[in-house]
Protein backbone atom coordinates (compact mmCIF):
# COMPACT_ATOMS: atom_id res chain seq x y z
CA UNK A 1 0.00 0.00 0.00
CA UNK A 2 1.43 3.38 -0.95
CA UNK A 3 1.42 6.27 1.50
CA UNK A 4 -1.14 8.14 -0.58
CA UNK A 5 -3.52 5.15 -0.61
CA UNK A 6 -3.18 4.78 3.13
CA UNK A 7 -4.07 8.47 3.57
CA UNK A 8 -7.33 8.02 1.66
CA UNK A 9 -8.37 5.01 3.72
CA UNK A 10 -7.61 6.70 7.06
CA UNK A 11 -10.03 9.54 6.34
CA UNK A 12 -13.08 7.52 7.35
CA UNK A 13 -11.41 6.57 10.60
CA UNK A 14 -10.61 10.19 11.41
CA UNK A 15 -13.83 11.87 10.34
CA UNK A 16 -15.44 9.00 8.99
CA UNK A 17 -1.13 29.24 -14.11
CA UNK A 18 -4.88 28.27 -15.05
CA UNK A 19 -6.87 31.24 -16.36
CA UNK A 20 -10.64 31.78 -16.50
CA UNK A 21 -13.13 34.32 -17.76
CA UNK A 22 -15.79 35.01 -15.16
CA UNK A 23 -19.34 34.19 -16.28
CA UNK A 24 -22.62 34.39 -14.30
CA UNK A 25 -23.59 30.78 -13.56
CA UNK A 26 -26.21 29.05 -11.39
CA UNK A 27 -25.52 26.66 -8.52
CA UNK A 28 -24.90 23.01 -9.37
CA UNK A 29 -27.68 21.28 -7.42
CA UNK A 30 -28.92 17.69 -7.34
CA UNK A 31 -28.30 16.70 -10.93
CA UNK A 32 -25.65 15.45 -13.32
CA UNK A 33 -23.62 18.12 -15.07
CA UNK A 34 -20.97 17.71 -17.71
CA UNK A 35 -19.77 18.36 -21.23
CA UNK A 36 -21.12 16.82 -24.43
CA UNK A 37 -18.01 18.06 -26.23
CA UNK A 38 -15.60 16.19 -23.99
CA UNK A 39 -17.93 13.40 -22.92
CA UNK A 40 -17.60 13.57 -19.15
CA UNK A 41 -20.33 13.84 -16.50
CA UNK A 42 -20.16 14.85 -12.83
CA UNK A 43 -22.47 13.97 -9.95
CA UNK A 44 -21.02 16.51 -7.54
CA UNK A 45 -22.11 16.98 -3.95
CA UNK A 46 -24.80 19.64 -3.72
CA UNK A 47 -23.92 23.29 -3.19
CA UNK A 48 -21.07 23.90 -5.63
CA UNK A 49 -21.45 27.14 -7.60
CA UNK A 50 -19.76 27.73 -10.93
CA UNK A 51 -17.81 30.97 -10.53
CA UNK A 52 -15.60 31.07 -13.63
CA UNK A 53 -15.28 29.49 -17.06
CA UNK A 54 -12.75 29.52 -19.88
CA UNK A 55 -15.55 30.21 -22.35
CA UNK A 56 -14.75 27.28 -24.67
CA UNK A 57 -15.77 24.66 -22.10
CA UNK A 58 -12.24 23.47 -21.36
CA UNK A 59 -11.94 25.02 -17.90
CA UNK A 60 -14.15 25.76 -14.91
CA UNK A 61 -13.80 26.97 -11.35
CA UNK A 62 -16.35 26.19 -8.63
CA UNK A 63 -16.72 27.08 -4.99
CA UNK A 64 -19.01 25.64 -2.38
CA UNK A 65 -21.94 27.67 -1.10
CA UNK A 66 -21.69 26.53 2.53
CA UNK A 67 -18.19 25.15 3.04
CA UNK A 68 -14.69 26.50 2.18
CA UNK A 69 -13.93 24.02 -0.61
CA UNK A 70 -12.97 24.99 -4.17
CA UNK A 71 -12.70 22.98 -7.39
CA UNK A 72 -10.68 23.70 -10.51
CA UNK A 73 -11.41 21.63 -13.62
CA UNK A 74 -9.42 21.75 -16.83
CA UNK A 75 -9.36 19.70 -20.04
CA UNK A 76 -5.95 19.57 -21.71
CA UNK A 77 -5.65 18.71 -25.38
CA UNK A 78 -4.58 15.10 -25.93
CA UNK A 79 -1.72 16.22 -28.18
CA UNK A 80 -0.24 18.47 -25.50
CA UNK A 81 0.89 15.72 -23.12
CA UNK A 82 2.03 12.14 -23.47
CA UNK A 83 0.25 10.89 -20.37
CA UNK A 84 -2.08 11.81 -17.52
CA UNK A 85 0.89 11.94 -15.19
CA UNK A 86 2.63 14.58 -17.29
CA UNK A 87 -0.60 16.60 -17.59
CA UNK A 88 -1.04 16.53 -13.82
CA UNK A 89 2.59 17.40 -13.14
CA UNK A 90 2.37 20.35 -15.51
CA UNK A 91 -0.72 21.62 -13.68
CA UNK A 92 0.94 21.31 -10.29
CA UNK A 93 4.09 23.05 -11.51
CA UNK A 94 2.02 26.00 -12.76
CA UNK A 95 0.52 26.27 -9.28
CA UNK A 96 3.93 25.90 -7.58
CA UNK A 97 2.42 22.98 -5.70
CA UNK A 98 4.23 20.11 -4.01
CA UNK A 99 2.57 16.73 -4.35
CA UNK A 100 2.58 12.98 -3.94
CA UNK A 101 1.30 11.47 -7.17
CA UNK A 102 0.40 7.85 -7.87
CA UNK A 103 -1.10 6.02 -10.82
CA UNK A 104 -4.46 4.27 -10.84
CA UNK A 105 -5.91 2.00 -13.50
CA UNK A 106 -9.50 3.16 -13.99
CA UNK A 107 -11.88 2.50 -16.87
CA UNK A 108 -9.03 0.94 -18.87
CA UNK A 109 -6.98 4.13 -18.57
CA UNK A 110 -3.71 4.92 -16.86
CA UNK A 111 -4.87 7.77 -14.62
CA UNK A 112 -3.24 9.58 -11.71
CA UNK A 113 -4.26 10.85 -8.30
CA UNK A 114 -2.35 13.47 -6.30
CA UNK A 115 -2.29 14.79 -2.76
CA UNK A 116 -0.94 18.33 -3.11
CA UNK A 117 -0.13 21.46 -1.13
CA UNK A 118 0.09 24.98 -2.50
CA UNK A 119 -0.31 28.65 -1.71
CA UNK A 120 -3.08 30.40 -3.61
CA UNK A 121 -1.47 32.79 -6.13
CA UNK A 122 -1.55 36.40 -4.93
CA UNK A 123 -2.21 35.40 -1.32
CA UNK A 124 -0.42 33.83 1.62
CA UNK A 125 -3.14 31.24 2.20
CA UNK A 126 -1.76 27.68 2.35
CA UNK A 127 -4.08 25.08 0.81
CA UNK A 128 -4.16 21.33 0.56
CA UNK A 129 -6.19 19.10 -1.67
CA UNK A 130 -6.55 16.09 -3.92
CA UNK A 131 -6.45 15.97 -7.69
CA UNK A 132 -7.12 13.48 -10.47
CA UNK A 133 -6.13 13.39 -14.12
CA UNK A 134 -7.87 10.95 -16.47
CA UNK A 135 -7.43 10.39 -20.22
CA UNK A 136 -10.83 10.83 -21.90
CA UNK A 137 -12.03 8.30 -24.49
CA UNK A 138 -11.43 8.94 -28.19
CA UNK A 139 -8.44 11.14 -27.32
CA UNK A 140 -10.69 14.02 -26.32
CA UNK A 141 -8.09 15.21 -23.84
CA UNK A 142 -6.98 14.85 -20.25
CA UNK A 143 -9.66 15.53 -17.63
CA UNK A 144 -7.90 17.26 -14.74
CA UNK A 145 -9.71 18.15 -11.53
CA UNK A 146 -8.33 19.65 -8.32
CA UNK A 147 -10.36 20.08 -5.12
CA UNK A 148 -8.84 21.86 -2.16
CA UNK A 149 -9.35 23.86 1.05
CA UNK A 150 -7.27 26.01 3.36
CA UNK A 151 -4.72 23.99 5.30
CA UNK A 152 -3.98 24.83 8.94
CA UNK A 153 -1.93 21.73 9.61
CA UNK A 154 -3.17 19.57 12.47
CA UNK A 155 -5.43 22.26 13.90
CA UNK A 156 -8.92 20.85 14.58
CA UNK A 157 -10.50 23.79 12.71
CA UNK A 158 -8.41 23.26 9.56
CA UNK A 159 -10.85 23.34 6.60
CA UNK A 160 -8.90 20.63 4.77
CA UNK A 161 -9.04 18.37 7.80
CA UNK A 162 -12.76 19.03 8.29
CA UNK A 163 -13.89 18.67 4.68
CA UNK A 164 -11.51 16.14 3.13
CA UNK A 165 -14.32 13.59 2.66
CA UNK A 166 -16.29 16.21 0.70
CA UNK A 167 -13.23 16.80 -1.48
CA UNK A 168 -12.75 13.10 -2.18
CA UNK A 169 -16.46 12.62 -2.83
CA UNK A 170 -16.33 15.35 -5.48
CA UNK A 171 -13.33 13.77 -7.21
CA UNK A 172 -14.96 10.34 -7.12
CA UNK A 173 -18.05 11.72 -8.87
CA UNK A 174 -16.63 11.78 -12.41
CA UNK A 175 -17.93 9.60 -15.26
CA UNK A 176 -16.10 9.41 -18.59
CA UNK A 177 -18.19 6.77 -20.38
CA UNK A 178 -21.47 4.91 -19.98
CA UNK A 179 -19.86 2.06 -18.07
CA UNK A 180 -18.47 4.37 -15.40
CA UNK A 181 -22.03 5.03 -14.18
CA UNK A 182 -21.98 1.39 -13.04
CA UNK A 183 -18.52 1.07 -11.51
CA UNK A 184 -16.58 2.57 -8.63
CA UNK A 185 -15.12 6.04 -9.07
CA UNK A 186 -11.38 6.66 -9.50
CA UNK A 187 -10.72 7.50 -5.84
CA UNK A 188 -12.40 4.37 -4.47
CA UNK A 189 -10.79 2.26 -7.20
CA UNK A 190 -7.39 3.63 -6.22
CA UNK A 191 -7.94 2.94 -2.53
CA UNK A 192 -9.34 -0.54 -3.22
CA UNK A 193 -8.01 -1.99 -6.49
CA UNK A 194 -9.43 -5.26 -7.76
CA UNK A 195 -8.09 -8.28 -5.92
CA UNK A 196 -8.70 -12.02 -5.64
CA UNK A 197 -12.17 -13.45 -6.10
CA UNK A 198 -13.53 -15.47 -3.20
CA UNK A 199 -16.21 -18.17 -3.57
CA UNK A 200 -19.66 -17.56 -2.07
CA UNK A 201 -22.67 -19.86 -1.83
CA UNK A 202 -26.10 -18.24 -1.73
CA UNK A 203 -29.35 -19.96 -0.78
CA UNK A 204 -32.32 -18.47 -2.61
CA UNK A 205 -35.63 -20.33 -2.70
CA UNK A 206 -33.79 -23.45 -1.45
CA UNK A 207 -31.53 -23.30 -4.51
CA UNK A 208 -27.77 -23.25 -3.75
CA UNK A 209 -26.09 -20.70 -6.00
CA UNK A 210 -22.31 -20.64 -6.44
CA UNK A 211 -20.81 -17.23 -7.19
CA UNK A 212 -17.84 -15.00 -6.30
CA UNK A 213 -17.10 -11.51 -5.02
CA UNK A 214 -13.80 -9.65 -4.61
CA UNK A 215 -12.12 -10.17 -1.25
CA UNK A 216 -12.09 -6.40 -0.59
CA UNK A 217 -15.65 -5.66 -1.76
CA UNK A 218 -17.21 -5.35 1.69
CA UNK A 219 -14.42 -3.17 3.06
CA UNK A 220 -14.48 -0.96 -0.03
CA UNK A 221 -18.27 -0.59 0.09
CA UNK A 222 -18.09 0.32 3.78
CA UNK A 223 -15.41 2.93 3.04
CA UNK A 224 -17.65 4.61 0.48
CA UNK A 225 -20.74 4.46 2.71
CA UNK A 226 -18.94 6.16 5.61
CA UNK A 227 -17.47 8.85 3.36
CA UNK A 228 -20.79 9.60 1.69
CA UNK A 229 -22.63 9.56 5.01
CA UNK A 230 -20.24 12.24 6.23
CA UNK A 231 -21.10 14.30 3.13
CA UNK A 232 -24.83 13.66 3.59
CA UNK A 233 -24.72 14.95 7.18
CA UNK A 234 -23.23 18.23 5.98
CA UNK A 235 -26.58 19.02 4.35
CA UNK A 236 -28.91 17.76 7.07
CA UNK A 237 -29.96 21.27 8.14
CA UNK A 238 -29.80 22.94 4.72
CA UNK A 239 -32.36 23.41 1.92
CA UNK A 240 -30.40 20.82 -0.06
CA UNK A 241 -31.06 17.90 2.28
CA UNK A 242 -33.36 16.05 -0.16
CA UNK A 243 -30.95 16.31 -3.10
CA UNK A 244 -28.08 15.24 -0.83
CA UNK A 245 -30.06 12.22 0.33
CA UNK A 246 -30.76 11.16 -3.26
CA UNK A 247 -27.10 11.57 -4.19
CA UNK A 248 -26.05 9.47 -1.19
CA UNK A 249 -27.95 6.49 -2.57
CA UNK A 250 -26.74 7.13 -6.13
CA UNK A 251 -23.13 6.90 -4.96
CA UNK A 252 -23.75 3.61 -3.16
CA UNK A 253 -25.65 2.25 -6.17
CA UNK A 254 -22.84 3.15 -8.54
CA UNK A 255 -20.13 1.66 -6.34
CA UNK A 256 -21.99 -1.58 -5.60
CA UNK A 257 -23.29 -2.21 -9.12
CA UNK A 258 -20.03 -3.62 -10.42
CA UNK A 259 -19.38 -5.54 -7.20
CA UNK A 260 -22.70 -7.36 -7.64
CA UNK A 261 -22.49 -8.01 -11.38
CA UNK A 262 -21.18 -11.59 -11.13
CA UNK A 263 -23.63 -12.57 -8.35
CA UNK A 264 -26.54 -11.08 -10.35
CA UNK A 265 -25.60 -13.15 -13.41
CA UNK A 266 -25.22 -16.36 -11.38
CA UNK A 267 -28.51 -15.81 -9.51
CA UNK A 268 -30.39 -15.28 -12.75
CA UNK A 269 -28.78 -18.32 -14.41
CA UNK A 270 -29.60 -20.57 -11.45
CA UNK A 271 -33.18 -19.43 -10.85
CA UNK A 272 -34.75 -18.46 -14.15
CA UNK A 273 -35.01 -21.94 -15.65
CA UNK A 274 -36.69 -23.30 -12.51
CA UNK A 275 -39.40 -20.66 -12.25
CA UNK A 276 -43.01 -21.50 -12.97
CA UNK A 277 -44.79 -19.74 -15.83
CA UNK A 278 -45.76 -20.30 -19.42
CA UNK A 279 -44.56 -16.94 -20.72
CA UNK A 280 -41.54 -14.73 -20.23
CA UNK A 281 -43.73 -12.22 -18.40
CA UNK A 282 -44.91 -14.93 -16.00
CA UNK A 283 -41.35 -15.99 -15.25
CA UNK A 284 -40.25 -12.41 -14.66
CA UNK A 285 -43.08 -11.96 -12.16
CA UNK A 286 -41.99 -15.17 -10.43
CA UNK A 287 -38.37 -13.99 -10.39
CA UNK A 288 -39.35 -10.69 -8.79
CA UNK A 289 -41.46 -12.46 -6.15
CA UNK A 290 -38.70 -14.99 -5.41
CA UNK A 291 -36.00 -12.39 -4.89
CA UNK A 292 -38.32 -10.18 -2.87
CA UNK A 293 -39.20 -13.08 -0.56
CA UNK A 294 -35.49 -13.84 -0.19
CA UNK A 295 -34.68 -10.33 1.05
CA UNK A 296 -37.74 -10.31 3.33
CA UNK A 297 -36.23 -13.22 5.26
CA UNK A 298 -32.88 -11.52 5.87
CA UNK A 299 -31.88 -10.66 9.46
CA UNK A 300 -33.05 -7.14 10.33
CA UNK A 301 -30.41 -4.82 11.74
CA UNK A 302 -29.92 -1.05 12.00
CA UNK A 303 -26.78 0.91 12.79
CA UNK A 304 -26.89 4.69 12.90
CA UNK A 305 -23.15 4.79 13.57
CA UNK A 306 -22.18 4.14 9.94
CA UNK A 307 -24.93 5.72 7.93
CA UNK A 308 -27.65 3.25 8.89
CA UNK A 309 -26.72 1.32 5.76
CA UNK A 310 -25.07 -2.07 5.46
CA UNK A 311 -22.49 -2.74 2.72
CA UNK A 312 -24.36 -4.58 -0.02
CA UNK A 313 -21.73 -7.31 -0.62
CA UNK A 314 -22.08 -8.22 3.08
CA UNK A 315 -25.89 -8.16 2.86
CA UNK A 316 -25.78 -10.40 -0.20
CA UNK A 317 -23.56 -12.98 1.46
CA UNK A 318 -25.31 -12.91 4.86
CA UNK A 319 -22.30 -11.44 6.67
CA UNK A 320 -24.35 -8.45 7.80
CA UNK A 321 -27.87 -7.73 8.87
CA UNK A 322 -29.83 -5.21 6.82
CA UNK A 323 -32.49 -2.53 6.94
CA UNK A 324 -35.18 -1.50 4.47
CA UNK A 325 -33.00 0.75 2.33
CA UNK A 326 -30.06 -1.63 2.02
CA UNK A 327 -32.39 -4.48 1.03
CA UNK A 328 -34.32 -2.33 -1.44
CA UNK A 329 -31.12 -1.01 -3.02
CA UNK A 330 -29.65 -4.52 -3.21
CA UNK A 331 -32.71 -5.66 -5.14
CA UNK A 332 -32.71 -2.53 -7.29
CA UNK A 333 -29.18 -3.38 -8.44
CA UNK A 334 -29.68 -7.12 -8.91
CA UNK A 335 -32.95 -6.66 -10.81
CA UNK A 336 -31.48 -3.88 -12.97
CA UNK A 337 -28.84 -6.33 -14.11
CA UNK A 338 -31.65 -8.75 -14.96
CA UNK A 339 -33.20 -6.13 -17.27
CA UNK A 340 -35.81 -4.75 -14.84
CA UNK A 341 -36.35 -1.00 -14.61
CA UNK A 342 -35.95 -0.14 -10.91
CA UNK A 343 -35.92 2.88 -8.60
CA UNK A 344 -35.58 3.38 -4.86
CA UNK A 345 -38.28 5.21 -2.91
CA UNK A 346 -37.33 6.85 0.39
CA UNK A 347 -39.50 8.69 2.89
CA UNK A 348 -38.38 11.06 5.65
CA UNK A 349 -41.97 11.03 6.90
CA UNK A 350 -42.12 7.26 7.37
CA UNK A 351 -38.37 6.67 7.93
CA UNK A 352 -38.68 3.87 5.44
CA UNK A 353 -37.60 2.75 1.98
CA UNK A 354 -39.34 0.73 -0.74
CA UNK A 355 -38.27 -0.86 -3.99
CA UNK A 356 -39.95 0.36 -7.16
CA UNK A 357 -40.13 -1.90 -10.23
CA UNK A 358 -41.65 -1.14 -13.62
CA UNK A 359 -43.64 -4.39 -13.76
CA UNK A 360 -46.41 -4.32 -16.33
CA UNK A 361 -49.26 -6.72 -15.75
CA UNK A 362 -48.84 -6.89 -11.99
CA UNK A 363 -51.45 -5.34 -9.72
CA UNK A 364 -50.69 -3.27 -6.65
CA UNK A 365 -49.65 0.11 -5.31
CA UNK A 366 -47.66 2.24 -7.71
CA UNK A 367 -45.94 5.60 -7.95
CA UNK A 368 -45.26 7.32 -11.26
CA UNK A 369 -41.79 8.73 -11.92
CA UNK A 370 -40.97 10.50 -15.18
CA UNK A 371 -43.96 8.93 -16.90
CA UNK A 372 -43.31 5.36 -15.72
CA UNK A 373 -45.42 3.58 -13.09
CA UNK A 374 -43.31 1.71 -10.54
CA UNK A 375 -44.84 -1.12 -8.53
CA UNK A 376 -43.97 -0.72 -4.84
CA UNK A 377 -42.37 -3.65 -3.05
CA UNK A 378 -41.85 -4.00 0.70
CA UNK A 379 -38.59 -5.70 1.74
CA UNK A 380 -39.16 -5.93 5.51
CA UNK A 381 -42.57 -7.64 5.64
CA UNK A 382 -43.58 -10.95 4.07
CA UNK A 383 -45.98 -9.63 1.45
CA UNK A 384 -46.18 -9.92 -2.32
CA UNK A 385 -45.02 -7.15 -4.69
CA UNK A 386 -47.48 -4.26 -4.79
CA UNK A 387 -48.76 -4.66 -1.22
CA UNK A 388 -48.01 -1.71 1.05
CA UNK A 389 -49.37 -0.96 4.51
CA UNK A 390 -52.05 1.74 4.59
CA UNK A 391 -50.16 3.83 7.14
CA UNK A 392 -47.31 4.43 4.64
CA UNK A 393 -49.39 4.64 1.47
CA UNK A 394 -49.54 8.41 0.89
CA UNK A 395 -47.60 8.77 -2.37
CA UNK A 396 -46.68 12.43 -1.72
CA UNK A 397 -44.57 11.30 1.22
CA UNK A 398 -42.26 9.24 -0.98
CA UNK A 399 -39.20 10.58 -2.78
CA UNK A 400 -37.73 8.67 -5.75
CA UNK A 401 -34.04 7.99 -6.25
CA UNK A 402 -33.60 7.49 -9.98
CA UNK A 403 -30.55 5.66 -11.30
CA UNK A 404 -28.84 5.91 -14.71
Amino acid sequence: MTVITKNIKIICCITLGIFFWVLPCPPVYGEYVGSETYGYTLDLPEGFVLTASSGNGSGYQLEHTFYPVDIVLRIYDAATYESAEKAMNSTLIKLSASAETSTVSWRNTESVISLFSMTIPGTYIPCKGWGICIPLPEEKGFFTMLAYAEDRGNAPDSPFFLYEPLILSALDAVHIDRGSFYSSGPVTTFAFPSDDEIPVTLDINSVPIETTICASDTEAAQFLIEREFFVLKLFADTPLWAEAWQRYYRQIYRDSYGRLKKPAFDIYAALYGQLQGETTADKRKALLSTLLHWTQQMPYERSTETGDFAPLPAVLTGQSGSDCDSRALLLAILLKQMNFDTVLFISPVYSHALLGVAANGMKGARIAVNGTDYLLSETTASVEPGLVAEDIAVTENWMPVVFP
